[in-house]
């Protein structure tokens, strides 16, 4: 029989959307009602988050592996890892989706 164990205990509010970062060989994924892109480098065990202004829905790395576009509740922006840990975003999409009252969660 196969043994499995847990390779990271975390206290996500709603973890989402994990994916392998090979140019940081680092997990990553996003904690909705965190609000946060947490990291975690398996060979170090270190972990890093960063903390949204918003709550977000998912994060689609850009292709330089240094940073990507964050969909939150009501906004797309763009983010760089190298940030503080309260994430400095350029914001990319806003004013269209609030006025409209509609929601950037949803990744199709």
């Amino acid at each position: 029989m196969t043994e499995v164990s847990v390779a990271l205990a975390c206290a996500d509010g709603l973890g989402e959307g994990p994916w392998w970062d090979v140019t940081s060989q680092a997990l990553r994924r996003v904690d909705i009602y965190g609000q946060k892109v947490p990291r975690w480098e398996p060979e170090s065990g270190e972990g890093r988050s960063w903390t949204m202004p918003e709550p977000v829905g998912c994060f689609v790395p850009g292709a330089s592996g240094l940073g990507g576009i964050v969909a939150m509740r009501n906004a797309l922006a763009w983010f760089e890892f190298e940030s503080s840990p309260d994430a400095e975003v350029m914001w990319l999409l806003d004013i269209y989706l609030r006025r409209r009252g509609g929601r950037a969660l949803q990744r199709r």
